[in-house]
């Protein structure tokens, strides 16, 4: 490693970039990615005291001590080209480059952070290399040349030939210009005895124009190695390009596409044009499929897999190592924060729906002509396992300060219920109660409510519950998640029912939740063994999301049947009625027989 000086530096602009510098690796971070970049080698002369990469760019810049720039290319970390000109900067410097590809200094003076333009493109267009030693260069077809220096003939190391001669692997994607020629190298060879050598194709058609194959040029000098013109575009499928980041929960996968052309006449080898680079391979599993049409187009189709329960932030550097310096987009990342989406949640579906205006301001009946809203008394609370009219809960529902509460007879009742959106208000207009509040089922906006769902005390509540995200389709809530179903309101007269799972117990043990309180969401049913408010939150227990899935919902039981003892009675009653009445009936009826045969007699004797 040559002159690399080990530090520790961080530095912060008002744009949200950071730049972390340790040792002889750079950490470039941003809000939304982390790329890595080693440097291997670097070009004798100057230290390197600040650096930045881009992630939208697939170079790396370096200022030197001397204000000099250099530029290295992503995937070739051993290739760096120092520009011709310095630069004037503010000194602290820190350079580093936007999102758009766009490259700034920015220097603290008297606690205000200067940051002035570069015109990096200007740069790369001047950096080249003076070749020292003689280049021998055989012209084998009318486009295409070998190339060859004398240090690279026999079986040299591949350290030793990188250290005497520019024709190395670093030198592909470059041109060597000068004596009347432009050559751009396109991939490095090894010959039968061991000769490592350069493939070219000629950039200028008057070059080969009176030459006959094979001839041989040897020893040709004042020759420049320089970057070449872009010939290479890349093109991420738009769904990731607007959006090049990603949430990602337990289990999620997804597939996206990234191409790469050819724009100019650069030879075509059979080596992928695209690398794909992971970055933190802990958290992801990729896996990359490769296409070719007859064009010569390469398309990469990545699958990314979270498998693991572990949080954290991964990136997939995709690149064309090949590509000029000079190409404005032959890279691209995309970031995986695999960590909970902030758009997910639980969503309880109610069957029949109810659209949000019917459940403000309309009145919406089944199919039976039955409603399915049913309006809640000012200052209602539920019943409690003490008595319909002793409530117990702190929640209020649709509540109005103004007014006496529902129910407040026993000092018990008095001493518990308390408001939360109406505390220390005087009305209910005061309580400033929004649209979304009083259709919220949120144990949070229980003051708002005034309209709960409604069905008969025969039905049970079937819940369905989906997980909607924003851009993907509503999953339905099914096996392997499990769910923990609580009564806000401390009521215990419900039963549930749902489908057995065998693991059922070997979770408990692992959430440390009993295992009467775990239940799967197949076949899941709730069926009510009294009236009026039902109040549910369904949990889904930790380890299938990093999100807390959770969803509440609120039910009224109407027309319950009466007690037992008083269905009893009634029985007696009009058992006993319907007795008298057909007695009085048969008394009348023979009655009228024997007045009937009294007269029949006292007419024989007379």
């Amino acid at each position: 490693m040559c002159g690399l000086r080990t530090f520790l530096e961080l530095s912060e602009f008002k744009n949200g970039l950071h730049l972390y510098f340790m040792s002889d690796f750079l950490i470039y971070r941003s809000h939304d990615s982390v790329s890595f970049h080693h440097l291997i080698t670097l070009p004798p002369g100057d230290y390197i005291t600040t650096c930045a990469s881009s992630i939208n760019h697939h170079t790396t810049v370096f200022l030197s001590q001397s204000n000099n720039i250099y530029i290295a290319k992503t995937g070739i970390p051993d290739r760096i080209i120092k520009a011709t000109r310095s630069i004037d900067v503010h000194q602290p410097c820190i350079l580093f480059i936007d999102h758009l590809g766009d490259v700034y200094t920015g220097g603290i003076h008297q606690l205000q952070t200067l940051v002035q333009s570069i015109d990096i493109n200007t740069h790369i267009k001047e950096a080249s290399h003076i070749v020292q030693a003689p280049i021998t260069i055989q012209h084998i077809t009318a486009t295409r040349f070998m190339l060859w220096q004398d240090g690279n003939h026999g079986n040299q190391t591949d350290t030793e030939d990188e250290g005497k001669n520019v024709l190395n692997k670093t030198a592909v994607g470059q041109e060597i210009v000068g004596s009347g020629m432009r050559l751009l190298i396109t991939n490095m060879r090894s010959l039968s005895d061991g000769t490592l050598v350069a493939m070219a194709t000629s950039q200028e058609p008057s070059l080969h124009a009176n030459m006959r194959t094979p001839d041989i040029a040897e020893n040709v000098i004042d020759l420049l190695l320089k970057e070449s013109p872009c010939q290479h575009v890349m093109t991420p499928h738009s769904s990731v390009a607007k959006q090049p980041t990603r949430y990602m929960d337990v289990g999620d996968a997804f597939t996206f596409q990234v191409s790469a052309s050819y724009v100019g006449q650069i030879w075509q080898s059979d080596k992928a044009m695209l690398s794909v680079r992971v970055i933190n391979p802990a958290l992801i599993h990729v896996q990359t499929r490769r296409s070719y049409n007859r064009y010569g187009m390469e398309t990469a189709f990545i699958t990314v897999r979270h498998r693991v329960y572990n949080k954290g932030v991964s990136s997939i550097l995709i690149s064309i190592p090949s590509a000029s310096l000079r190409c404005d987009s032959v890279s691209f990342t995309f970031t995986m924060h695999c960590t909970c989406p902030p758009t997910k949640r639980l969503h309880f579906i109610y069957d029949p729906p109810v659209t949000s205006q019917e459940f403000l301001y309309g009145s919406p009946k089944n199919r039976k002509n039955q409603s399915l809203l049913s309006t809640l008394d000012v200052n209602y609370r539920p019943p409690s396992r003490l008595g319909i009219s002793v409530p117990l809960t702190n929640n209020i529902y649709n509540a109005d300060p103004s007014q006496p509460r529902l129910n407040d007879h026993y000092e018990v009742s008095k001493g518990s219920g308390y408001y939360k959106q109406c505390a220390g208000k005087q009305s209910r207009e005061d309580c400033h109660c929004t649209d979304e509040m009083r259709l919220s089922s949120l144990e949070l906006f229980t003051d708002c409510r005034e309209k709960v769902y409604r069905i008969t005390y025969t039905e049970n509540l079937y819940p369905h519950l989906v997980i909607g995200e924003r851009g993907k389709d509503d999953e339905v809530l099914a096996a392997p998640y499990i769910l923990t179903i609580k009564e806000v309101n401390d009521r215990e007269d419900f039963v549930i029912e749902a489908a057995d799972v065998v693991y059922m117990s070997e979770i408990g043990k692992v959430v440390e939740i009993p295992v009467n309180q775990l239940h799967s969401p197949n076949q899941l049913v709730i069926k009510f063994r009294a009236t009026q408010l039902y109040h549910f939150r369904l949990t889904v227990i930790d380890g299938f999301s990093y999100c807390k899935l959770e969803d509440e919902v609120q039910v009224f039981v109407d027309r319950a049947p009466l007690p037992g003892l008083s269905q009893m009675i009634i029985f007696a009653t009009v058992s006993l009625l319907m007795g008298g009445v057909v007695f009085a009936i048969y008394l009348n009826y023979v009655r009228k027989s024997q007045l009937h045969r009294t007269r029949s007699n006292m007419a024989l004797f007379q």
